[in-house]
């Protein structure tokens, strides 16, 4: 087999596999490496002087979730948290449904945004097997996940369903 053959079915093999990842919703991990992506518009989880951020923060906008903080933003209130990574296409595009969440949310609940290639050990404590994962939690209790892409209308309904059992 000539060498330009060969190089012609790796080719189709590697694009197989990103389109195969894309449409089973991310499940395959990222190159080691690779993603160093920010969140777009994810403020930081600081309040001021150094506090850390409450329920209470929130500007409409979503908050960067980390393992470091990840207890502390969870603990009190309602909590919806996006675990996500940059390589993800449905990840990609959940983006901004949250921040509108985050803006329509905002005083009411706290958004976050847990990238996670960047915060593994978080990720595998909450037994996260495929992203865009969104969690629902309630006074650092999980109390809805939502696998896939998620509309608005979802995410929405998810968090009128826990804020009305106020």
């Amino acid at each position: 087999m000539s060498r330009r053959k060969q190089l012609a079915g790796v080719i189709l093999v590697v694009a197989g596999a990103a389109l195969a990842a894309s449409l089973a919703g991310c499940r395959a991990k990222a190159p080691r490496g690779k993603s160093q992506g920010k969140a777009e518009g994810v403020e930081p989880s600081r309040g001021t002087a150094g506090q850390a951020a409450s329920p209470a923060t929130p500007a409409g906008k979503a908050v960067a979730v980390t393992d470091a903080n990840f207890k502390t933003v969870t603990a009190k209130g309602v909590v919806l948290v996006d675990l996500w990574a940059p390589w993800c296409p449905p990840c990609r595009r959940q983006g901004p449904i949250v921040e509108a969440v985050a803006k329509l949310y905002a005083g009411r609940a706290v958004v976050g945004k847990l990238n996670v290639d960047e915060n593994a050990a978080t990720a595998k404590a909450l037994n996260v097997k495929a992203i865009p994962t969104l969690i629902v939690f309630k006074d650092g209790r999980e109390v809805k996940r939502l696998v896939g892409l998620s509309s608005e209308a979802k995410l929405k309904a998810a968090l009128d369903a826990v804020i009305g059992a106020d």
